[in-house]
């Protein structure tokens, strides 16, 4: 394979958007309207390295605009794990290191058809059980008190070339979206992400009992939180879900 051309059909019914802001990515989801471009670009490419639609786990050649890293303000698409395993397994390791792990608010939810289909991560109870939900700048976020234990959601990737073992990852509470190692710290874990399965899981935290009431909060995470891997990309290492601490 030497080229592949992707052709994209802005005639009824496609229309599309470059728009990397998160509110345009997610509109499609919600609403409908303008497809996100680039979310549909990075499952064509994927058709033109021979990796077929995916139904089975998170994955960007399931449904692509339910795919996408966002910290912050933008969203960006991405290729993921099992795309990154599915050109290793076709096409073989590259030579040198390249390394990558990430961490997203996207979870598998099913299979629609020969598409996997995807929801946001949550936050539950203590015992598992669901928290009241809460509309915060146009996205789900979760009713919580000061002091409760929770269990934060997330999706890890190891999107690299190498078995990763003692991952360090940390749990923040931010007054923003956009989390990193400044916010504040409330809990970590070491991780082991094989190369060959997404990982969603959940980690037991504590609400801080001194947080404002009445108040929006981004439970925060951050993957490699240490730098200790050297990582050919580092945008996609943290992700967040909103809070509304009562």
């Amino acid at each position: 394979m030497k080229e592949v051309d992707v052709i994209f059909n802005f005639d009824d019914p496609w229309r599309w958007t470059a728009n990397t802001n998160k509110e345009a990515m997610f509109m499609y989801r919600t609403s409908g309207g303008l497809r996100p471009l680039q979310t549909t670009l990075a499952h064509e490419l994927g058709h033109g390295l021979r990796l077929n639609h995916v139904n089975y786990e998170y994955n960007v050649m399931g449904t692509d605009f339910e795919h996408i890293h966002v910290n912050g303000s933008n969203a960006r698409a991405y290729g993921g794990e099992d795309v990154a395993d599915g050109m290793v397994f076709l096409y073989g390791a590259r030579s040198g290191a390249w390394e990558d792990v990430g961490v997203v608010h996207w979870r598998y939810s099913g299979a629609s058809g020969e598409y996997s289909d995807h929801r946001k991560t949550r936050i539950f109870n203590s015992s598992m059980g669901n928290l009241p939900t809460v509309t915060i700048n146009g996205e789900t976020g979760y009713r919580v008190n000061r002091g409760q234990t929770v269990r934060a959601e997330f999706t890890y990737e190891n999107n690299g070339k190498s078995y990763q073992s003692n991952v360090k990852v940390g749990y923040y509470v931010s007054t923003n979206d956009l989390i990193t190692t400044y916010d504040r710290r409330i809990g970590g874990s070491t991780f082991t992400l094989g190369r060959n399965d997404v990982y969603t899981t959940t980690k037991t935290l504590v609400i801080p009992n001194d947080l404002s009431a009445n108040t929006n909060y981004w439970l925060g995470v951050i993957v490699d939180e240490d730098n200790s891997i050297s990582e050919a990309v580092g945008w996609n290492n943290a992700a967040y879900i909103p809070i509304r601490v009562q």
